[in-house]
């Protein structure tokens, strides 16, 4: 059974944000905010060791995408910008 609630987050200046996904349900909808004048890298990891840039690269805007297969984690990371408003969410499939 995996989670079932969305996660959502804020990503800070220098420190990058991991979300474990061992329990996501799948697909997940993985969405980033970056806040005005901010570039958020978003990657994910399948062993824990080594990590790969999603689809959509290095997101300056509203960015969306579907895992359609598990991952073991999420990293969110702010490449550019000073402002800490930027955000992630990642919304599960809902079981029934």
């Amino acid at each position: 059974m995996g989670f079932r609630d969305e996660l959502t987050g804020a990503i800070p200046g220098s420190t990058a944000v991991t979300v474990p996904m061992l329990a996501c349900a799948y697909p997940a909808t993985v969405a980033v905010y970056p806040a005005s004048g901010c570039s958020i890298l978003v990657e994910y990891t399948v062993d824990g060791g080594t990590w790969a840039a999603w689809d959509n690269a290095t997101a300056t805007a509203y960015s969306v995408d579907v895992l359609d297969s598990a991952v073991k984690a999420l990293r969110f990371s702010r490449t550019a910008g000073a402002v800490a408003t930027s955000k992630y969410a990642v919304l599960p499939e809902r079981q029934r």
